[in-house]
C-alpha cells in the first residue's frame, strides 16, 4: 500500500482573517489532517494563508518549514514577500512543529525510526490536502502550483512533488539525496539524531537495488527493503525531472553535506542550484540573497516576469 495515499475531500478548512495590507490579506487557517498521525502528534493543522489582492487567478505555493520552533520564520518572511508579488502562499505547521508534537521540543532523537517515517508521511499527505483545497479556490491557478521546503520541509516537498504531478515547480533549500550516505558522512547528523548502529555499505547496496527497481517498474510496484527508502528525496528524482526546480545549499553544511546535495541535483537533471557560503544555520545570514533568488525563480517559472 502506498503510504502517501489518503482520502481526498477531508480536512474541513476553516479561515479567519488576521490582517491586511494594500497588496495581500492574511488568514489564520486550521484543518484536520487526512494522514491521521499514527505514532506522533496532533491531527489538527494550523497555518497562515497569504492571499494576494492582485488580479486572479494567481500561482499558489505551499511553504514547508524545518525542525524547531524558529524554523517557521524564514518561510513566513518569504510568504509575505511572495504574496506582495502576486503569489498566494500557504504556511502550515508541520507535525514536527513543537506545538503539534511536544516531545520534539526537547530533542528530536526521542523518535523511533517508525515515528521518523511518520513525520514524512504526514507532512506529504497534508501538503497534498492543501493542494486539494487550493484547487477549489477561485483565486488559485491549478496550473501554477508550487512547493518550497527548507531542511526537513525540503525533503517533504521533494517527496510531495514526486508523488503529486499538480506541483509544477519546486524550491528545495538545504536538501539532499541518499540519506544513508548523509548519515554515514555527517557527524552532525549522527550526533543530533542518534540511532542504532547501521551497516551503511549493506544499506547502500540495498538502496541501489531499490532505485533500479523504481526506474524499471515504477514507485508503486517497487518493494523497498526498508521503509526509510520511501522518505529519501533521491527515490523521487526521476519524477522531478522536467519540472522547474531550484536548489539552494550551503557550501559548508554540516547536516546536509554538499555531496548529498550534488547527488540529488545530478539525479533530478541538473537544474538550477545556488551554492552559498555558510553552514546549515549560518547560511540564513544571507536571507536577502535567498529571498531574491526564490522570488526571481518563481515569478519566472510562473510567467509573472513578462
Amino acid at each position: 500500500m502506498n503510504p502517501f495515499d489518503y482520502r481526498q475531500g477531508t480536512g474541513n478548512f476553516q479561515l479567519d482573517p488576521v490582517r491586511s495590507n494594500p497588496l495581500h490579506d492574511v488568514f489564520k487557517v486550521s484543518f484536520t489532517s487526512a494522514a491521521v498521525p499514527r505514532l506522533i502528534g496532533s491531527d489538527i493543522v494550523t497555518a497562515e494563508y497569504y492571499r494576494p489582492k492582485a488580479c486572479r487567478p494567481v500561482p499558489f505555493v505551499v511553504l514547508l518549514h524545518g525542525m524547531g520552533r524558529t524554523s517557521v520564520i524564514p518561510p513566513t518572511f518569504m510568504a509575505k514577500t511572495l504574496a506582495d508579488t502576486g503569489i498566494a502562499c500557504f504556511v502550515p505547521r508541520l507535525v514536527v512543529y513543537p506545538s503539534r508534537t511536544p516531545k520534539l521540543a526537547k530533542s528530536p532523537n526521542v523518535l523511533s525510526p517508525e515515528e521518523w517515517f511518520d513525520t514524512y508521511r504526514v507532512s506529504v499527505i497534508e501538503t497534498r490536502q492543501i493542494l486539494d483545497w487550493a484547487q477549489k479556490r477561485t483565486e488559485a491557478d491549478p496550473m501554477r502550483f508550487g512547493a518550497l521546503g527548507i531542511s526537513f520541509g525540503s525533503f517533504a516537498a521533494a517527496i510531495a512533488m514526486g508523488r503529486d504531478k499538480r506541483i509544477s515547480a519546486g524550491v528545495l533549500i538545504e536538501c539532499g539525496g541518499n540519506s544513508i550516505n548523509i548519515n554515514r558522512i555527517s557527524a552532525a547528523m549522527r550526533s543530533r539524531y542518534p540511532g542504532p548502529a547501521l551497516d551503511h555499505d549493506k544499506l547502500l547496496a540495498e538502496y541501489s537495488v531499490f532505485l533500479e527497481e523504481v526506474a524499471r517498474v515504477g514507485f508503486d510496484r517497487a518493494k523497498p527493503a526498508h521503509q526509510s527508502f520511501l522518505s529519501d528525496p533521491l527515490t523521487y528524482a526521476e519524477a522531478l525531472k522536467g519540472r522547474p526546480l531550484l536548489m539552494i545549499n550551503a557550501k559548508s553544511d554540516e547536516i546536509i553535506p554538499p555531496e548529498s546535495a550534488n547527488d540529488l541535483w545530478n539525479a533530478t537533471g541538473r537544474g538550477t542550484i545556488l551554492w552559498l557560503p555558510g553552514k546549515h544555520i549560518t547560511v540564513w545570514m544571507r536571507y536577502q540573497t535567498i529571498s531574491r533568488r526564490v522570488k526571481s525563480f518563481l515569478t519566472s517559472v510562473f510567467g509573472m516576469d513578462k
